[in-house]
C-alpha cells in the first residue's frame, strides 16, 4: 500500500480533534522532510497525503445575566470563589486548579 494512502487512513482513524490531527500531520511532515534531507527516504509521503483541516469554532461567551444566574445558583457551593475567579479573569482550567 502507498505510504500517502496509509497516512490518509491513519489520520482518518485517529481519535483526536481536528486541531490535534492537523498539528500531528505537521510534525510528521517535518520529520519526513528531515529524513529526506538526511537521505533516509527519497520523498516525503505527506506531500501526496491529504492534510487534515482545522477550522476554529466561534466562541460564544456567556452573557452578563448568564454569569450572574450561575453565580447566584452556586452561592452556597464550596467552590464559589473558584467560579468568581473563573468568570472574572478567564484563566485556563489548569491555572485555576494550580492555585493554592
Amino acid at each position: 500500500e502507498n505510504s500517502s494512502v496509509q497516512i490518509d487512513k491513519a489520520f482518518r482513524e485517529l481519535k483526536a480533534g481536528s486541531r490535534t490531527r492537523e498539528l500531528a500531520f505537521t510534525i510528521l511532515s517535518a520529520a519526513m522532510n528531515r529524513a529526506k534531507r538526511k537521505g533516509l527516504i527519497r520523498s516525503n509521503p505527506c506531500n501526496d497525503a491529504d492534510r487534515p483541516s482545522y477550522t476554529p469554532e466561534e466562541i460564544v461567551p456567556l452573557s452578563q445575566s448568564d454569569v450572574e444566574r450561575i453565580l447566584n445558583a452556586k452561592s452556597d457551593d464550596r467552590l464559589h470563589a473558584v467560579y468568581v475567579l473563573a468568570f472574572s479573569y478567564g484563566p485556563r482550567q489548569g491555572e485555576i486548579f494550580g492555585l493554592r
